[in-house]
Protein backbone atom coordinates (compact mmCIF):
# COMPACT_ATOMS: atom_id res chain seq x y z
CA UNK A 1 0.00 0.00 0.00
CA UNK A 2 1.30 3.45 -0.93
CA UNK A 3 2.04 5.93 1.85
CA UNK A 4 0.23 9.24 2.31
CA UNK A 5 2.85 11.26 4.19
CA UNK A 6 3.54 14.86 3.24
CA UNK A 7 6.55 15.19 0.94
CA UNK A 8 8.59 18.37 0.51
CA UNK A 9 11.34 19.51 -1.77
CA UNK A 10 14.17 21.24 0.09
CA UNK A 11 15.66 24.66 -0.58
CA UNK A 12 18.78 23.14 0.96
CA UNK A 13 19.31 21.18 -2.24
CA UNK A 14 20.10 24.50 -3.94
CA UNK A 15 22.81 25.76 -1.59
CA UNK A 16 25.22 26.09 -4.52
CA UNK A 17 22.98 28.85 -5.83
CA UNK A 18 22.20 30.98 -2.76
CA UNK A 19 23.52 34.08 -4.56
CA UNK A 20 20.74 33.72 -7.15
CA UNK A 21 18.10 34.38 -4.50
CA UNK A 22 15.11 32.36 -3.38
CA UNK A 23 13.10 32.14 -6.57
CA UNK A 24 15.23 29.70 -8.62
CA UNK A 25 15.13 27.12 -5.82
CA UNK A 26 11.39 27.46 -5.27
CA UNK A 27 10.74 27.39 -9.00
CA UNK A 28 12.76 24.20 -9.46
CA UNK A 29 11.03 22.44 -6.56
CA UNK A 30 7.55 23.39 -7.80
CA UNK A 31 8.32 22.53 -11.43
CA UNK A 32 9.22 18.98 -10.36
CA UNK A 33 5.72 18.56 -8.89
CA UNK A 34 6.24 19.17 -5.18
CA UNK A 35 3.54 21.08 -3.30
CA UNK A 36 5.48 21.41 -0.04
CA UNK A 37 8.87 22.89 0.73
CA UNK A 38 11.51 22.70 3.46
CA UNK A 39 12.87 26.20 4.01
CA UNK A 40 16.61 26.67 4.43
CA UNK A 41 17.48 28.86 7.41
CA UNK A 42 20.69 27.35 8.78
CA UNK A 43 22.60 30.55 8.22
CA UNK A 44 25.83 29.11 9.64
CA UNK A 45 25.90 27.04 6.43
CA UNK A 46 25.40 30.15 4.24
CA UNK A 47 21.88 28.98 3.52
CA UNK A 48 19.05 30.93 1.93
CA UNK A 49 17.43 32.69 4.88
CA UNK A 50 19.22 34.74 7.53
CA UNK A 51 16.55 34.82 10.22
CA UNK A 52 18.52 37.13 12.51
CA UNK A 53 18.73 39.86 9.87
CA UNK A 54 15.70 39.34 7.62
CA UNK A 55 13.60 42.45 6.98
CA UNK A 56 9.81 42.65 6.96
CA UNK A 57 9.76 43.34 3.22
CA UNK A 58 11.84 40.21 2.62
CA UNK A 59 9.42 38.13 4.66
CA UNK A 60 6.62 39.42 2.44
CA UNK A 61 8.66 38.59 -0.66
CA UNK A 62 9.22 35.03 0.56
CA UNK A 63 5.52 34.56 1.28
CA UNK A 64 4.65 35.98 -2.14
CA UNK A 65 7.07 33.59 -3.86
CA UNK A 66 5.69 30.61 -1.96
CA UNK A 67 2.21 31.62 -3.07
CA UNK A 68 3.36 32.17 -6.66
CA UNK A 69 4.72 28.64 -6.91
CA UNK A 70 1.99 26.99 -4.85
CA UNK A 71 4.37 25.76 -2.16
CA UNK A 72 3.41 25.12 1.44
CA UNK A 73 6.32 25.55 3.90
CA UNK A 74 5.95 22.53 6.18
CA UNK A 75 9.47 22.36 7.61
CA UNK A 76 12.64 24.37 8.05
CA UNK A 77 16.31 23.57 8.34
CA UNK A 78 17.37 25.68 11.32
CA UNK A 79 20.64 24.15 12.51
CA UNK A 80 22.20 25.75 15.57
CA UNK A 81 24.81 24.75 18.12
CA UNK A 82 22.43 23.86 20.94
CA UNK A 83 25.26 23.28 23.41
CA UNK A 84 25.79 27.04 23.75
CA UNK A 85 23.63 29.86 25.10
CA UNK A 86 24.13 31.76 21.84
CA UNK A 87 22.89 28.78 19.84
CA UNK A 88 19.85 28.45 22.09
CA UNK A 89 18.88 32.09 21.58
CA UNK A 90 19.44 31.86 17.82
CA UNK A 91 17.25 28.76 17.66
CA UNK A 92 14.44 30.51 19.54
CA UNK A 93 14.47 33.24 16.89
CA UNK A 94 14.23 30.57 14.22
CA UNK A 95 11.29 29.01 16.02
CA UNK A 96 9.59 32.41 16.03
CA UNK A 97 10.25 32.81 12.31
CA UNK A 98 8.96 29.30 11.60
CA UNK A 99 5.73 30.09 13.45
CA UNK A 100 5.34 33.29 11.45
CA UNK A 101 5.77 31.33 8.21
CA UNK A 102 3.34 28.60 9.23
CA UNK A 103 6.09 25.96 9.53
CA UNK A 104 5.48 23.17 12.05
CA UNK A 105 8.70 21.09 11.92
CA UNK A 106 12.26 22.34 12.51
CA UNK A 107 15.46 20.42 11.85
CA UNK A 108 18.70 21.04 13.74
CA UNK A 109 21.85 19.32 14.85
CA UNK A 110 22.93 19.17 18.46
CA UNK A 111 26.19 21.00 18.10
CA UNK A 112 29.50 19.44 19.21
CA UNK A 113 30.27 18.57 22.80
CA UNK A 114 33.65 17.82 24.34
CA UNK A 115 32.91 16.92 27.96
CA UNK A 116 30.17 16.10 30.40
CA UNK A 117 29.42 19.75 31.12
CA UNK A 118 28.77 20.40 27.42
CA UNK A 119 26.40 17.46 27.28
CA UNK A 120 24.60 18.69 30.40
CA UNK A 121 24.23 22.09 28.73
CA UNK A 122 22.79 20.43 25.64
CA UNK A 123 20.15 18.61 27.65
CA UNK A 124 19.31 21.74 29.63
CA UNK A 125 18.96 23.83 26.48
CA UNK A 126 16.80 21.21 24.78
CA UNK A 127 14.51 21.24 27.81
CA UNK A 128 14.16 25.01 27.30
CA UNK A 129 13.56 24.50 23.56
CA UNK A 130 10.86 21.90 24.22
CA UNK A 131 8.98 24.28 26.49
CA UNK A 132 9.36 27.15 24.00
CA UNK A 133 8.21 24.96 21.11
CA UNK A 134 5.07 23.95 23.01
CA UNK A 135 3.81 27.52 22.84
CA UNK A 136 3.50 27.30 19.05
CA UNK A 137 2.92 23.54 18.70
CA UNK A 138 6.26 23.04 16.95
CA UNK A 139 8.02 19.71 16.46
CA UNK A 140 11.81 19.87 16.84
CA UNK A 141 13.85 17.16 15.14
CA UNK A 142 17.53 16.40 15.73
CA UNK A 143 19.31 15.24 12.60
CA UNK A 144 21.55 12.20 12.30
CA UNK A 145 24.85 13.88 11.59
CA UNK A 146 28.56 13.43 12.16
CA UNK A 147 31.34 15.59 13.50
CA UNK A 148 31.14 19.24 12.62
CA UNK A 149 29.30 22.42 13.59
CA UNK A 150 25.84 20.81 13.72
CA UNK A 151 26.44 17.41 15.23
CA UNK A 152 28.75 15.28 17.34
CA UNK A 153 30.10 11.86 16.39
CA UNK A 154 27.63 10.34 18.87
CA UNK A 155 24.77 11.44 16.60
CA UNK A 156 26.00 9.88 13.36
CA UNK A 157 23.46 7.05 13.25
CA UNK A 158 20.09 6.00 14.58
CA UNK A 159 21.67 3.46 16.90
CA UNK A 160 23.92 6.16 18.38
CA UNK A 161 21.01 8.57 18.77
CA UNK A 162 18.81 6.13 20.69
CA UNK A 163 20.19 6.77 24.22
CA UNK A 164 20.28 10.52 23.57
CA UNK A 165 16.67 10.81 22.43
CA UNK A 166 15.54 8.50 25.23
CA UNK A 167 17.30 10.70 27.77
CA UNK A 168 15.63 13.81 26.33
CA UNK A 169 12.26 12.02 26.55
CA UNK A 170 10.11 14.84 25.14
CA UNK A 171 7.20 14.22 22.80
CA UNK A 172 8.00 17.33 20.74
CA UNK A 173 11.72 16.49 20.40
CA UNK A 174 12.26 13.72 17.87
CA UNK A 175 14.90 12.55 15.39
CA UNK A 176 15.32 13.72 11.81
CA UNK A 177 16.66 10.60 10.11
CA UNK A 178 18.90 11.29 7.12
CA UNK A 179 19.19 8.17 5.00
CA UNK A 180 22.56 9.15 3.49
CA UNK A 181 24.27 10.85 6.44
CA UNK A 182 24.40 7.58 8.35
CA UNK A 183 26.49 6.09 5.54
CA UNK A 184 28.63 9.16 4.96
CA UNK A 185 29.50 9.71 8.64
CA UNK A 186 29.25 6.26 10.21
CA UNK A 187 29.37 3.74 7.34
CA UNK A 188 26.15 1.99 8.45
CA UNK A 189 23.32 0.93 6.19
CA UNK A 190 20.12 2.92 6.75
CA UNK A 191 18.01 -0.11 5.85
CA UNK A 192 19.27 -1.76 9.06
CA UNK A 193 20.07 1.23 11.23
CA UNK A 194 16.64 2.86 10.97
CA UNK A 195 15.12 0.02 12.95
CA UNK A 196 16.94 1.17 16.10
CA UNK A 197 15.33 4.59 16.03
CA UNK A 198 12.14 4.24 13.95
CA UNK A 199 9.80 4.80 16.90
CA UNK A 200 11.54 8.09 17.72
CA UNK A 201 11.62 9.60 14.22
CA UNK A 202 9.64 12.78 13.59
CA UNK A 203 10.96 13.69 10.15
CA UNK A 204 12.89 12.01 7.37
CA UNK A 205 15.48 13.40 4.96
CA UNK A 206 15.31 11.20 1.89
CA UNK A 207 18.78 11.37 0.37
CA UNK A 208 20.31 8.76 -1.90
CA UNK A 209 23.96 7.78 -1.75
CA UNK A 210 26.65 6.23 -3.89
CA UNK A 211 29.87 4.99 -2.34
CA UNK A 212 30.97 4.43 1.24
CA UNK A 213 31.83 6.56 4.27
CA UNK A 214 33.35 9.91 3.36
CA UNK A 215 32.37 9.77 -0.32
CA UNK A 216 30.33 12.86 -1.26
CA UNK A 217 27.96 11.55 -3.90
CA UNK A 218 24.23 12.14 -3.32
CA UNK A 219 22.31 11.71 -6.60
CA UNK A 220 18.62 11.94 -7.43
CA UNK A 221 16.50 9.41 -5.55
CA UNK A 222 16.65 6.03 -7.23
CA UNK A 223 20.07 6.64 -8.75
CA UNK A 224 22.09 5.57 -5.72
CA UNK A 225 22.44 2.41 -3.67
CA UNK A 226 19.85 3.11 -0.97
CA UNK A 227 17.02 0.59 -0.73
CA UNK A 228 14.21 3.00 0.05
CA UNK A 229 11.47 0.37 -0.05
CA UNK A 230 13.01 -1.33 3.00
CA UNK A 231 13.23 2.03 4.80
CA UNK A 232 9.61 2.88 4.00
CA UNK A 233 8.47 -0.54 5.21
CA UNK A 234 10.27 0.00 8.52
CA UNK A 235 8.44 3.30 8.99
CA UNK A 236 5.09 1.77 8.11
CA UNK A 237 5.62 -0.91 10.76
CA UNK A 238 5.74 1.80 13.45
CA UNK A 239 2.84 3.73 11.85
CA UNK A 240 4.97 6.76 11.03
CA UNK A 241 2.73 9.54 9.71
CA UNK A 242 5.20 12.45 9.78
CA UNK A 243 6.56 14.39 6.82
CA UNK A 244 9.51 13.68 4.54
CA UNK A 245 11.72 15.92 2.43
CA UNK A 246 14.03 15.25 -0.49
CA UNK A 247 17.68 16.33 -0.33
CA UNK A 248 19.83 16.31 -3.44
CA UNK A 249 23.50 17.29 -3.20
CA UNK A 250 25.01 15.50 -6.23
CA UNK A 251 28.83 15.69 -6.09
CA UNK A 252 31.03 18.64 -5.08
CA UNK A 253 31.85 21.47 -7.44
CA UNK A 254 35.42 21.18 -8.65
CA UNK A 255 38.03 23.68 -9.72
CA UNK A 256 37.46 22.63 -13.32
CA UNK A 257 33.66 22.40 -13.39
CA UNK A 258 30.82 24.07 -11.53
CA UNK A 259 27.31 22.72 -11.29
CA UNK A 260 24.54 24.19 -13.42
CA UNK A 261 21.24 24.76 -11.63
CA UNK A 262 19.42 22.73 -14.28
CA UNK A 263 21.24 19.62 -12.98
CA UNK A 264 19.41 20.03 -9.68
CA UNK A 265 16.12 20.82 -11.41
CA UNK A 266 16.38 17.58 -13.40
CA UNK A 267 17.36 15.62 -10.27
CA UNK A 268 14.22 16.90 -8.53
CA UNK A 269 12.05 15.75 -11.44
CA UNK A 270 13.67 12.31 -11.33
CA UNK A 271 13.22 12.11 -7.55
CA UNK A 272 9.57 13.11 -7.73
CA UNK A 273 8.87 10.42 -10.32
CA UNK A 274 10.68 7.87 -8.18
CA UNK A 275 8.58 8.72 -5.14
CA UNK A 276 5.32 8.33 -7.04
CA UNK A 277 5.97 4.59 -6.90
CA UNK A 278 5.65 4.71 -3.10
CA UNK A 279 3.43 7.65 -2.20
CA UNK A 280 -0.15 8.43 -3.16
CA UNK A 281 0.14 11.89 -1.60
CA UNK A 282 2.11 13.35 -4.52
Amino acid sequence: MKMRNEIAGSMGSYLHFVDMGWEPALKGIAAAGFKNVELSASYEWRSHIDVENIKSEDKKLLKDLLSKYGLNPISMSAHCNLVTKEGLEAFKKRMDFATEMGVKVLITGTGPWYNGNDLDNLYKNIQDISEYANKSNLLITLETHGCGPTGESETASGKMYLPIIKHINKENIRVCYDTANVIYYDNVRPEDDINYIAEHIGYLHMKDKKGIKGVWNFPALGNGNTKFEIIFNALQRVNFTGPFSVEIELTPDTYHQKHDITEFDVAHIESFKFLQNYFSSI
